[in-house]
């Protein structure tokens, strides 16, 4: 009995410190069937266990999840944001800010373009409408094989120092293809 009133009180201070609602719901009602004799203190440590790792994992699949969709809206919004930019800016203004969108064709740029956009639709569109989620998982990786391309460009251009910020866009865009094919995948509309 006293090993069950350590559990609880440990599943007590572990609800308090995950903010995990049901392991805290769980244990007044563990000590209720307790007190009323309806199961056996190994059942009653069993269930209390389990719901407690249940409560752990869905903690930790909710919070994946939620940085996940934050992800991807940013990953959305900068390539699409970007994809539009370079279609709806003559390129001598573009080239004022990035000096290598003048030194390149018009339709290598317009292609950069258009990856851009695709890939940063490919990253939410799916999830958000649930068809074909598993699209993002392809666009998101999509989208880091343009940056990686990109790096690459601006590298051989001696132009380093301007990477970094693809770096970051690679990062989060693997984070978001890892996420959703393991993670926190999305179910498929039915």
């Amino acid at each position: 009995m006293l090993a069950l009133a350590l559990l609880l009180a440990s599943a007590s201070a572990q609800a308090a410190a995950t903010s995990a609602p049901l392991a805290a719901g769980v244990a007044p009602l563990v000590s209720d069937e307790i007190v009323a004799g309806e199961r056996s203190e190994p059942e009653l440590e069993a269930t209390l266990s389990v719901a407690i790792e249940t409560q752990h994992i869905n903690y930790i699949v909710h919070s994946s999840n939620v940085g996940l969709w934050i992800v991807q809206s940013l990953l959305a919004l900068t390539f699409v944001g970007t994809g539009l930019w370079k279609l709806g800016t003559p390129i001598s203004e573009l080239a004022v800010k990035m000096p290598w969108m003048g030194e390149v064709s018009q339709g290598f740029l317009y292609a950069t373009a258009v990856f851009d956009i695709l890939g940063g639709l490919g990253v939410l569109v799916p999830s958000v409408t649930r068809i074909k989620p598993g699209l993002t998982v392809l666009a998101a990786f999509g989208c880091a094989a343009l940056m990686t391309g990109a790096i690459v460009f601006h590298v051989s251009r001696g132009e380093a120092a301007n990477t970094p910020f693809n770096f970051v866009l690679v990062a989060l865009a693997l984070f978001v293809a890892w996420g959703r094919y393991s993670k926190a995948p999305i179910a498929p509309r039915s």
